[in-house]
C-alpha cells in the first residue's frame, strides 16, 4: 500500500509541474478582401502563461510569416515583450505585474530611444544617433493635455535640464525645457 501511495505522489507531482503547449491559428477578412492570419504558441503550465511566447503574422496578399509579437513570461508574470514591424521593433521590460521597467525603441538594429521608469509619473530617457551613438538625455514627466482636441489625454513631456551630445560623444549643450501650463498640467 506504501509503495503504491508512493508511486501515485510522484505520478501527481510529475504531471502537476508538466507545461502544456499552446497554439492557435485565426484569420481576419477585411473589406477589400484580403484575409490576414495570425499563429500565437507558447507553453501553459496549468492557466498560467511560461517561457517564450510568440505570435507571427501573414495575408493573402503576403504569405511570407513574419513575426509580430514575441514575449517572456515566467509563471503568468510578464517579463519581456517585444513588438515588431517591417524595420523597427520595441522591448519592453517589466518590474512586477503590469509596471514598466525599462522601454527600448530600435530601428534596423540600432537603439534609437529608450526610457527607464523610475516611477508612474516620471522616467530617465536617451535618444540616439542612427549609428547607436548617444544624442540626448533628461527626465520626462508624465503630463495631462487640458486644452486642445487632445485634451484629457496623458502623455511624457521632456521637463528640467537636458544634455545634448554630437556623434563622437563630445557633450553640446544642456537646455532647460519646460511646459505651457495653460495647454499642460503634471499629473
Amino acid at each position: 500500500m506504501k509503495q503504491l501511495l508512493l508511486l501515485f505522489a510522484i505520478f501527481s507531482c510529475t504531471f502537476s509541474n508538466a507545461q502544456k503547449r499552446f497554439e492557435k491559428i485565426d484569420s481576419t477578412q477585411v473589406a477589400d478582401g484580403r484575409v490576414f492570419y495570425g499563429h500565437t504558441f507558447g507553453f501553459l503550465k496549468g492557466r498560467k502563461r511560461v517561457g517564450e511566447w510568440k505570435y507571427f503574422q501573414s495575408s493573402t496578399a503576403d504569405t511570407n510569416k513574419r513575426l509580430a509579437w514575441s514575449a517572456k513570461y515566467d509563471n503568468g508574470r510578464l517579463l519581456e515583450e517585444v513588438n515588431y514591424t517591417l524595420d523597427s521593433y520595441t522591448i519592453r521590460e517589466y518590474k512586477s505585474k503590469s509596471i514598466l521597467k525599462r522601454e527600448a525603441n530600435y530601428r534596423y538594429g540600432k537603439i534609437v530611444s529608450e526610457r527607464l521608469y523610475h516611477s508612474k509619473t516620471s522616467v530617465i530617457s536617451k535618444t540616439y544617433y542612427s549609428d547607436g551613438t548617444l544624442s540626448g538625455e533628461g527626465k520626462e514627466v508624465l503630463v495631462k493635455i487640458i486644452a486642445g482636441c487632445d485634451a484629457g489625454m496623458k502623455v511624457y513631456k521632456k521637463f528640467g535640464v537636458w544634455k545634448y551630445y554630437d556623434t563622437a560623444g563630445n557633450r553640446l549643450d544642456d537646455l532647460e525645457h519646460t511646459f505651457n501650463k495653460n495647454v499642460f498640467e503634471k499629473v
